[in-house]
């Protein structure tokens, strides 16, 4: 009776220990998930900027050339001012 019962304990013991590392590998698959969670969030939010930001330019009309207006601001720039001040 002793024997068997010193095995069923043996038993026991073994099954605890595997339990325990069945839950020390769940929560490091938990935590890895957590991270790949995290990660995908992130870059959802990234493409969420991005396409606002893509649908911003898109809307955005454009700009006629200005290096005529470049190049005369710099002329202008070279002359002496013309306001006299008081």
């Amino acid at each position: 009776m002793e024997r068997a019962v010193g095995e069923l304990e043996q038993k026991l013991a073994e099954l605890n220990q595997k339990l325990n590392q069945n839950r020390l590998e769940l929560e490091a698959v938990r935590a890895a998930n957590e991270a790949v969670m995290q990660a995908h969030d992130a870059m959802t939010k990234a493409a969420h900027v991005l396409g606002r930001i893509s649908l911003y330019l898109e809307s955005v009309p454009d700009l006629p050339d200005t290096a005529n207006l470049q190049e005369e601001a710099a002329r202008l720039r070279g002359q002496p001012c013309a306001f006299a001040f008081a």
